[in-house]
């Protein structure tokens, strides 16, 4: 049962609202929308880690699969959707060798926390600042609360980390996205491109609404 917004609505609320929204307009493509958001990701892919060419990316929409090798990192992945964006597998390699393993099985889920969502989204929207939002995106792409690091595997710096608890596909290739990216300027400017991107829109249109795929890559 939805519940009504308190007076005033606290921080840990606001955020926990904002969350969802953010989740909404981004990860939760459906339909033809999905195959689009896979293509967007898989055709900017190289551009955004800068490796030249090096880097690949495919979609295999019938499976709903994604497969990428990047020949200058020395990380593979393939992550393959199963019901819907929250059940999927993933098998992260580094150096050819099989480092991760990542499955969603929704038949043990127990959190369902959008059930406690409030319909009316306006107050929420409406005073969120760039600060909430940032902190919004560091759980879900920059800095997952539940993470691991890969400190023992030649390469692979503090800095990157896998999301373990991250139970939505959209999210989890956003993710390593960004955590591939070598470079901590690199990282910087896109953190501050993304917070700006989805605070625009959320800001503008006061509902929840798909940020453009051409803004969001």
């Amino acid at each position: 049962m939805k519940k009504n917004f308190k007076n005033p609505i606290s921080v840990e609320e606001k955020i926990s609202i904002l969350r969802f929204i953010i989740l909404k307009s981004i990860f939760a493509p459906q339909g033809k929308d999905s195959d689009s958001w896979l293509r967007n990701y898989s055709n900017t892919i190289d551009k955004f880690l800068q490796t030249g060419g090096l880097t690949f990316c495919s979609v295999f929409e019938k499976e709903k699969m994604v497969k990428f090798c990047s020949v200058p990192l020395g990380f593979d992945f393939d992550l393959t959707f199963k019901n819907t964006d929250s059940e999927f597998d993933a098998t992260l390699y580094i150096k050819s060798n099989i480092k991760w393993r990542h499955h969603v099985d929704k038949n043990y889920r127990t959190l369902f926390s959008h059930l406690f969502i409030p319909q009316n989204l306006k107050p929420v929207i409406s005073e969120c600042t760039d600060k909430e939002v940032e902190k919004v995106l560091d759980d879900l792409i920059f800095h997952p609360e539940v993470h691991q690091h890969c400190d023992d595997i030649e390469g692979f710096p503090h800095n990157f980390r896998i999301g373990g608890g991250i139970n939505n596909g959209y999210q989890f290739l956003m993710h390593l996205r960004f955590q591939l990216l070598p470079d901590e300027n690199a990282r910087q400017n896109e953190k501050a491109r993304l917070c700006k991107v989805v605070l625009k829109h959320i800001k503008k249109k006061s509902i929840i609404k798909k940020i453009p795929l051409n803004e969001l890559f």
